[in-house]
């Protein structure tokens, strides 16, 4: 068997190229010897000079002429201080009087969310309250806003109440059923 290498004669190393240690080509750049491009002039010229001598064609405000911009009504800066954060001056929304929340508007809500939530005891008076608030909104539409914030709590009320009334429902049929099977046990 022969122990030949597998790239090669094996005289010659297999990392070095056929033909000694000159790269191929003879040592000669690729394109036929031509050297690699030169700009014309000799590559001795200077670089870009802008039109105009080497002026900057930009001019800063003030040196060109032309006075710098002045807002219309005088001598006014630009950039003042701003407004006062705020309502208005007169106290509400295009000068009119605050309006004032509905009386127990905002308990009724405030209940109607206890009463869904935590205690369903609180909906049923969330049902009145958001009730008369309403009432109050409708007789004194000028005076008063957040209808909505009574008949939100309203709505709570009502759904609290149901579910106040399904309670007491299932809490007497087990009692009824537990004294049911209490009393044929024995």
């Amino acid at each position: 068997m022969s122990t030949q290498p597998p790239f090669g004669p094996s005289d010659q190393p297999p990392f070095q190229p056929p033909g000694g240690s000159q790269p191929p080509g003879g040592g000669q750049p690729p394109g036929g010897g031509q050297p690699p491009f030169q700009p014309p002039g000799g590559g001795g010229q200077p670089p870009f000079q802008p039109p105009g001598g080497g002026q900057p064609p930009f001019q800063p405000p003030g040196g060109g002429g032309q006075p710098p911009f002045q807002p219309p009504g005088g001598g006014q800066p630009p950039f003042g201080q701003p407004p006062p954060y705020g309502p208005p001056p007169g106290g509400g929304p295009f000068g009119q009087a605050p309006q004032e929340n509905a009386p127990n508007a905002v308990l009724s809500l405030v209940l109607g969310i206890v009463g869904i939530i935590l205690c369903s005891i609180a909906a049923p008076f969330a049902w009145r309250l958001g009730k008369g608030a309403e009432e109050a909104v409708a007789a004194n539409p000028g005076r008063y806003s957040s209808k909505d914030m009574a008949t939100a709590g309203k709505i709570l009320g009502i759904i609290g109440t149901v579910l106040l009334g399904l309670g007491i429902v299932v809490a007497v049929i087990f009692i009824i059923a537990a004294i049911a099977s209490a009393g044929s046990s024995s």
